[in-house]
């Protein structure tokens, strides 16, 4: 078991490392909004506001590091601008994402109250019309009469 998880495990590592930059996480964003063009996907991004949780350097590396161990490997974590750390998360719907984000939330009780995060989930859903929808439906009845 120990072999497996060393294989496989997540090592420790330092918060240089997990966390990507303003501007690789910008570019990495940008890479997952065009992959989901390309395979009609959906990705979600959380961001939690450090500056109103007033972290200082050492509570700010643990939640990165809380963050790290619940992240899946084709999940990316850095810093959104300089006081908010975000979550890239790839193929996620709204829901998980939420879920996800009030897990992290759960782990940080000493500021639990003042904990708060923004979700966003790309693409974003549509507004349907009701007689768009009809229309195609109608267009292949027609087809089909004698």
């Amino acid at each position: 078991m120990k072999l497996l998880k060393h294989m496989f495990g997540k090592k420790e590592k330092s918060v240089n490392s997990i966390c990507c930059s303003e501007s690789e996480f910008r570019e990495k964003l940008k890479i997952e909004r065009s992959r989901t063009h390309r395979n009609s996907h959906e990705f979600s991004l959380v961001t939690f506001n450090l500056k109103s949780l007033q972290f200082n350097v050492e509570q700010t590396d643990q939640m990165i590091q809380k963050i790290y161990s619940r992240i899946r490997d084709i999940d990316t974590i850095g810093w959104y601008d300089k006081d908010k750390i975000g979550i890239i998360l790839p193929y996620t719907a709204a829901k998980g994402a939420n879920e996800f984000a009030k897990k992290i939330i759960d782990s940080i009780k000493e500021n639990q109250e003042e904990s708060k995060y923004s979700l966003i989930t790309y693409p974003p859903e549509k507004k349907v019309n009701k007689e768009e929808l009809i229309k195609p439906v109608l267009r292949s009845m027609k087809k089909n009469v004698i």
